[in-house]
């Protein structure tokens, strides 16, 4: 019960202007009963009430009630609605007051907390198993972070969720399954979307150069003495396109300055396999040496 005491002090003392406020007064009694059920009920009758639901103070409470219910009683439950119905009680609540209201203070800081649970859902379930709905929940979180801080700057938090989504998918491709090149395209889909957000982001153009360079070479690993001349032509016209496309991805990561998350010797070890698979000896050879000075300097 300790929970509720600090809350029902200050509601308490709010209290005592809203003598027209039945519903509103049976929701605080409630409330303070730890009945968040019966609270919800008579909390929802009051912003049915025209004189109630101008009052900012009802939609505070309305906020507080449906924050308790999502996190007491349905805490087991990541989609429960009680979640949302308690940011937009804590917001309606704000608009009524205006600018640096009675509430304001603790109508924001509630909505933050519980948008931030959004993203936390996202991080937990960020695995091969559950990336669709930790997708989900990251849109719900930067949704509602931009409603109800519109000036919030998101595009690091974007950059590193996308490429957290992409590495899973990865994953999933890497198990050569069936269903290998759906999750080769989504990854390479995912890794555009960070380059779009960061053009500079030297993870993504590592990983899409690295996914179509490893393609061409499972391609060229998968004939064999009894494939048909004609089946080994295709496929290495395929080949070529694939590393031509990779080229491009892993050169401009080469070329990024402060690259923190490749070492340098992988992006050379890629750029020499593409000069390799392309018959082009020279350049090949250039970053074969370069590989070779750059592992000298890190043994030094």
């Amino acid at each position: 019960m300790l929970r509720f005491i600090h809350i029902s002090l200050f509601l308490l003392l709010t209290l005592g202007v809203r003598a027209q406020a039945p519903y509103m007064n049976k929701a605080l009694e409630a409330y303070q009963a730890s009945e968040i059920v019966k609270a919800a009920g008579y909390i929802d009758s009051a912003i049915a009430n025209p004189d109630e639901a101008k009052d900012p103070f009802t939609w505070h409470l309305r906020g507080f009630i449906y924050r308790d219910y999502f996190r007491v009683i349905e805490k087991e439950n990541r989609n429960s609605n009680k979640r949302p119905i308690a940011i937009e009680s804590f917001m309606k609540s704000n608009e009524l007051e205006g600018n640096n209201g009675e509430n304001t203070a603790k109508n924001n800081s509630n909505i933050k907390s519980l948008i931030i649970s959004y993203y936390n859902n996202a991080v937990v379930l960020m695995d091969t198993a559950h990336y669709h709905e930790s997708e989900k929940f990251y849109v719900e979180y930067r949704t509602w972070m931009l409603r109800a801080f519109p000036t919030t700057d998101l595009k690091k938090q974007d950059v590193d969720y996308y490429n957290a989504l992409a590495t899973i998918l990865v994953k999933l491709y890497n198990r050569m399954d069936n269903q290998s090149l759906q999750y080769f395209d989504s990854a390479v889909a995912v890794y555009k979307k960070v380059i779009e957000l960061d053009s500079n982001n030297c993870l993504a153009h590592y990983q899409i150069g690295i996914l179509y360079y490893n393609r061409g070479v499972e391609i060229l690993l998968g004939l064999d003495t009894g494939t048909p001349l004609e089946e080994i032509v295709k496929a290495q016209d395929e080949c070529v396109k694939l590393f031509l496309i990779s080229k491009p991805h892993l050169y401009r990561a080469w070329q990024i300055e402060n690259c923190q998350s490749i070492d340098k010797v992988e992006i050379a070890t890629g750029i020499s396999g593409i000069h390799y698979q392309l018959n082009e000896a020279e350049e090949h050879q250039r970053f074969e040496e370069i590989k070779k000075k750059l592992k000298e300097g890190k043994n030094e």
